[in-house]
């Protein structure tokens, strides 16, 4: 703490091309509430609505037993042709490199 303030730091450093996609994420999406982020990405022809449907956490969710999960969203399920095809490749890259600890 100082001068009565609280600082977290990063376990990482973030790139110039990082701090630009953080930049234009927080310009899009900035000013939306908590609520208006959920309608937007909880739409019925989105990914979070195919996962959640997927791994039949609705009932869970309707019931008010969670209102979260560990299950993780393939965001490249809305690539098609090449651009899946390197997104598939570069995450089993990084499967791959977490596993040997590089």
């Amino acid at each position: 703490m100082e001068n009565g303030k609280t600082y977290i730091k990063t376990a990482t450093s973030f790139s110039d091309k990082d701090i630009t996609v953080i930049d234009d994420i927080l310009c899009c999406y900035g000013r939306m509430t908590a609520k208006q982020l959920v309608e937007l990405t909880h739409q019925k022809d989105g990914l979070w609505y195919a996962t959640a449907e997927r791994n039949h956490l609705f009932e869970s969710f309707e019931q008010k037993v969670t209102n979260n999960s560990d299950c993780q969203i393939d965001l490249g399920e809305c690539l098609t042709g090449c651009s899946q095809d390197l997104y598939s490749g570069q995450m089993g890259f990084l499967k791959m490199s977490r596993a040997y600890g590089t």
